[in-house]
């Protein structure tokens, strides 16, 4: 008994002390009882239907969202294709645009030939090839490049 009150002192003056309240235990065959009581209150709730302010809510709700998608999904769609149609021109009408303004492209047309005559380079023969790359090398073997 002594040495139980000794540990009492002990544990109060580590503790923040000893809880007044008492412990309530479940009473016997609680938790053997419970899952009959869950599944018989949801079978007899199962039978009670929903009232019909809250389902003609919920449709009227619905309604409103997807018909506020197919106006956003049908104007995002009639936006991008005006984009579209603007910025688009028929080959005809290109052509018919260059004809009565010729004048406009004539310089450019004539560079264009001009450049073409420039590029033009003369492709060295083989032998050539091969004369140089010898003397690059200084007499090494050729097939030591690859």
């Amino acid at each position: 008994m002594q040495k139980e009150d000794k540990l009492k002192d002990e544990l109060k003056d580590v503790s923040f002390g000893i809880s007044a309240k008492q412990t309530i235990y479940a009473p016997e065959g609680y938790f053997d009882q419970l899952p009959d009581r869950v599944l018989d209150r949801w079978k007899t709730e199962e039978g009670k239907s929903i009232p019909r302010t809250i389902s003609i809510r919920r449709m009227i709700a619905t309604a409103a969202v997807i018909s506020g998608l197919c106006v956003g999904v049908t104007w995002w769609t009639n936006q991008y294709t005006f984009r579209q149609t603007n910025n688009e021109i028929s080959s005809k009408d290109a052509y018919q645009y260059i004809t009565e303004h010729i004048e406009d492209f004539a310089p450019m047309i004539l560079e264009s030939g001009r450049l073409t005559e420039e590029i033009h380079t003369e492709i060295p023969q083989s032998t050539t090839i091969e004369e140089y790359l010898m003397e690059e090398m200084e007499g090494e073997d050729f097939e030591s490049i690859f």
